[in-house]
């Protein structure tokens, strides 16, 4: 399905029911709004296991502008803040009041960003495999050598030494290959739609994913808010979440580490994480 938002056709696919009967009424539930990661990533993997939460919220999985099936927009565009304006609009010509947002990996930026602008419009907040500031490459590069042993080690130490643009390549693409703790069904990638030109925009040199500081403005967060994180995730390390956990009000967060639990955690620990999530909408 589409709607036309901010001058764009974006697109969304939708799972369970708003309203269910109860009794003799029909009680409504809460809209689970689900922002993928990347960027340039679309929302197909979400579906390998969000639907089991259809039994108590409505599902909403958006490809965001740029991504996946929505349109593509120019670079002037692909930025947080109209990502965070696109949901709003989103919501609001949906007439989904409230949402409960989820943003992982690249999502979560934008969830924030979200909360941040609008605080008052968001039921709960989410936020899985996070950071709000640039990436901790110290941490990230102790997490890659503690799992991938020698040959990281070595790839990292040559990095440190010479800072080469081709040997950080090199790194993140090892440290892709260490951010699951489980093999992989390949078919998921495959059957996701990339988005090279906006992976490449966001993350140039002096572009958002560089200049990214949202600490200070998460004090404007005022809804119950869950951080989860895996305990060996090489990618967004759990030192992030804890700094995000530290700058959210302690009235409102919530934070849960996962072990043995690399990038996504629903892939890794696909029950315990879902239960987390289950409580929480619930409670």
């Amino acid at each position: 399905m589409r709607v036309n938002v901010n001058g764009v056709s974006l697109f969304f696919d939708v799972e369970g029911a708003k309203l269910v009967p109860d009794g003799s009424s029909m009680r409504e539930q809460p809209t689970l709004m689900l922002l993928h990661g990347g960027p340039g990533e679309d929302h197909s993997p979400l579906k390998v296991h969000f639907g089991a939460l259809s039994d108590i919220a409505q599902i909403v999985y958006l490809d965001l502008r740029g991504h996946g099936r929505s349109d593509r927009s120019d670079s002037g565009h692909w930025n947080l803040a109209q990502w965070a304006d696109d949901l709003s609009e989103l919501c609001s010509a949906l007439e989904i009041g409230r949402p409960i947002v989820f943003g992982e990996s690249f999502g979560r930026f934008v969830a924030m960003k979200y909360a941040t602008q609008r605080p008052t419009e968001p039921l709960k907040l989410i936020l899985s495999s996070t950071r709000a500031g640039p990436q901790d490459i110290a941490e990230t590069i102790d997490i890659g050598m503690r799992l991938g042993g020698s040959s990281f080690e070595s790839l990292a130490a040559a990095w440190l030494q010479y800072r080469d643009p081709e040997q950080w390549h090199e790194i993140t693409q090892a440290i892709g290959k260490l951010s699951s703790r489980r093999e992989q069904d390949g078919s998921i990638a495959r059957r996701g739609i990339w988005s090279q030109e906006v992976f490449d925009w966001f993350n140039r040199q002096g572009g958002e994913s560089e200049s990214l500081e949202l600490h200070s403005d998460l004090a404007r967060v005022v809804c119950p808010t869950l951080v989860l994180c895996g305990e060996d995730d090489p990618i967004t390390p759990a030192g992030a979440s804890r700094q995000i956990v530290s700058a959210l009000s302690p009235e409102i967060v919530r934070f849960e580490l996962f072990p043995d639990c690399g990038h996504i955690v629903e892939r890794d620990k696909p029950t315990e994480f879902l239960a987390t999530i289950r409580e929480f909408i619930l409670s």
